[in-house]
């Protein structure tokens, strides 16, 4: 991808992307993965009369998508210059509802989960967090990181609907944000 001049290689080993229709029922297919990206997949179906030449918004809707990043520090061409990121991450929803409108559940968790940038005096460590989706809502079931001698945590959740909202509840304890050495 090459974005303001600069370049940047997904390191694609696999890349399929199909669709299929037969008698009014529709496969969406994705697969990816890359040394840069990790590994996606998913399937999804729509079901509308056989005469119907592409699914309207009321079609019903049912699928699942995941993703797994085993390192974090793959999408370090991706960051700004001097942060790098480590650790796992993995998510995972299935889809219902309608096409036009669908519901999605699934969780995104993350483990050994760091951000440092050494000019900054960001060293922040072993940190952990899961996320729950359910319809237009995410809620932060658990995050919590280490920078120095304490931690920080964060809970709440956000509603993605027209009105949109966000509760979140952040709490440190020694937590060093910014380690700087001037």
């Amino acid at each position: 991808i090459t974005e303001e001049g600069l370049s940047q290689s997904l390191g694609l080993d696999v890349l399929r992307v199909a669709v299929t229709a037969q008698d009014g029922t529709w496969h969406f297919s994705q697969a990816a993965s890359g040394t840069n990206l990790g590994v996606l997949a998913g399937a999804q179906t729509v079901r509308v009369p056989p005469a119907t030449r592409w699914p309207s918004a009321a079609a019903a809707l049912q699928g699942v998508i995941s993703w797994r990043v085993d390192n974090l520090a793959t999408l370090a061409p991706w960051l700004p210059p001097g942060w790098r990121g480590t650790g796992q991450l993995e998510a995972g929803a299935r889809f219902g509802g309608r096409f036009g409108a669908p519901e999605i559940s699934g969780t995104l968790t993350g483990s050994q989960l760091g951000a440092r940038n050494l000019l900054q005096g960001v060293d922040w460590r072993d940190g952990e967090a899961k996320v729950a989706l359910r319809g237009q809502e995410a809620t932060i079931e658990r995050f919590v990181i280490k920078g120095g001698n304490g931690e920080m945590q964060v809970d709440g959740s956000a509603n993605f609907g027209p009105q949109g909202t966000a509760k979140l509840r952040l709490s440190a304890r020694q937590f060093q944000a910014l380690g700087r050495v001037l």
